[in-house]
């Protein structure tokens, strides 16, 4: 025992001493394998000879390296192009006061939402923000007039009128609901150009009445563009949201967690569900039950 302490002691003192053990728990990941291919070629395989004569050059793959994803930039401009949208009404309401470790530029979560709005050039902006007020008018009658407005101290607000008993109030951000902050975002999100759009979980703080309406909305929004039309994915466990008719089995991924990674499997691949729909089922009379976690009635037992 005396032997072990004593080691234990020396190893200690290395430790604090030569701060480069501790390194060696802080291993960047390295590159196993990268390998991009075009139709039937294959343009790039990965570790190659220049990455064994450098092993630093591991640390980073060739799609996120400009000098060397030259062959396949497409995939890079796509990836890029991807916009996550998922406003928390807190960050946003504390937008004026929130600074986060490292100043993120167009946050998705909403610290620098407005910043954003305000760079967006004026007559876009005016006219997204006029096509979101008409569309938020439906779920909350009361506000109108949605714009920018600066106050006396220098700071940007979005800004409501409410219509109140007899006259109209003056209220921002720090005001609204939790589900209208959302639905703000979902809507900035879908008038906007670019590509892919991303939302995760959109139906939280939205009355499920609206849930069910939200996937015709984004399919209307998208049919009325001029311009390009976004490629909208989805995560949900809302049964309300995959209630409408429209959605097409063959647009509904089940996710499926194992020990190994998540399984992807396309909702119509599955026979039963497939079996289901075609009998006029919707997605969610089929799918929300196959992807329900399992050994849930052993809650009911927990002591």
């Amino acid at each position: 025992i005396l032997l072990c302490s004593f080691f234990l002691i020396i190893l200690i003192r290395f430790w604090i001493r030569y701060p480069i053990f501790n390194r060696l728990w802080d291993i960047p990941p390295k590159l196993k394998q990268e390998e991009v291919w075009k139709q039937e070629k294959k343009i790039l395989s990965r570790p190659n000879k220049d990455d064994k004569k450098d092993y630093a050059r591991l640390n980073q793959t060739a799609l996120e390296q400009v000098y060397a994803n030259v062959t396949f930039r497409e995939i890079f401009d796509f990836l890029g192009n991807i916009l996550y949208l998922h406003l928390v009404p807190q960050l946003l309401r504390g937008s004026n006061t929130y600074t986060p470790l490292k100043k993120i530029k167009m946050d998705a979560y909403g610290s620098d939402f407005i910043s954003w709005l305000v760079k967006t050039p004026q007559w876009k902006r005016e006219s997204q923000l006029k096509r979101i007020e008409d569309i938020l008018k439906l779920a909350v009658p009361q506000l109108e007039g949605l714009k920018l407005v600066t106050d006396k101290d220098g700071v940007t607000h979005l800004f409501w009128k409410e219509k109140g008993w007899n006259k109209y109030s003056n209220v921002n951000e720090n005001q609204l609901s939790d589900g209208t902050i959302r639905l703000l975002g979902i809507l900035w999100g879908l008038t906007s150009t670019g590509g892919p759009l991303v939302f995760e979980e959109p139906e939280l703080s939205l009355h499920p009445g609206f849930v069910k309406k939200l996937v015709p909305l984004m399919y209307r929004i998208q049919s009325l563009k001029k311009s390009r039309r976004r490629q909208i994915i989805l995560s949900t466990h809302s049964s309300d949201l995959l209630s409408d008719e429209g959605i097409d089995g063959c647009e509904v991924l089940l996710l499926y967690p194992s020990i190994e990674g998540t399984r992807v499997q396309i909702a119509t691949e599955n026979e039963e569900i497939k079996a289901l729909l075609e009998a006029d089922m919707t997605p969610a009379e089929t799918v929300i039950q196959h992807t329900k976690p399992e050994g849930l009635e052993k809650l009911n037992l927990l002591k």
